[in-house]
């Protein structure tokens, strides 16, 4: 018996590795099935609860993949899920909690861009930033994507010099990062353009 609860365990483990795999290579449908397994493994073996964090970490992701697929509705409705079951807890005296409510907050803030609301946006994604400066590498590419998105919502609301501070703190990042083709990320440069005349 106790043969049996080591090898599904394992076997938990691997779909796990297999499933987070797909999702850093984008192949998303795989990537999402896989995820949907790992949640209903954990709580059929390990009597996981809705509000375990291993199963709002892949919450999140699963949501993150919503948004990566063009369902920003079913994005937001999953980050918003995250959101509240971590609003319930201790979460800001728990690191690991609170981290995971950053990346949360990094992810909404993409997503409401993407729904143009970019006011909204940006109070969420400062609240990413905070957190973020506090447990990660003012070096990363999650950094500069960050501030890139911050870059592109002060540049949306004409808060030009805002745009720039932050455009010129996630381009900083790039070159420390030696990053010399930024065309995969959207940068928010032609924002800043685009909206120039708005200073004159």
């Amino acid at each position: 018996m106790a043969q049996t609860v080591k090898n599904q365990l394992a076997e938990t483990y691997i779909f796990d590795l297999m499933a987070n795999l797909a999702y850093e290579n984008q192949d998303l449908d795989k990537a999402e099935k896989l995820f949907v397994n790992v949640i209903q493994r954990l709580m059929q073996l390990e009597k996981a609860v809705e509000d375990d964090i291993r199963l709002l970490h892949i919450s999140t992701k699963c949501a993150h993949i919503a948004y990566l697929k063009n369902d920003v509705e079913k994005a937001m409705i999953g980050f918003n899920y995250v959101l509240e079951k971590i609003e319930k807890k201790d979460y800001l005296n728990d690191d690991n909690l609170y981290e995971l409510y950053g990346l949360v907050k990094n992810f909404q803030g993409q997503a409401l861009i993407a729904q143009k609301q970019h006011e909204k946006a940006r109070q969420v994604l400062l609240e990413a930033l905070k957190i973020f400066e506090k447990f990660k590498e003012n070096i990363s590419e999650d950094g500069m994507i960050l501030l890139n998105n911050l870059s592109v919502c002060c540049a949306e609301l004409q808060e030009f010099d805002k745009a720039e501070k932050y455009l010129q703190r996630a381009l900083e990042i790039a070159k420390e990062l030696k990053i010399e083709d930024i065309s995969p990320y959207p940068v928010s440069y032609t924002h800043l353009r685009a909206h120039e005349t708005g200073r004159n």
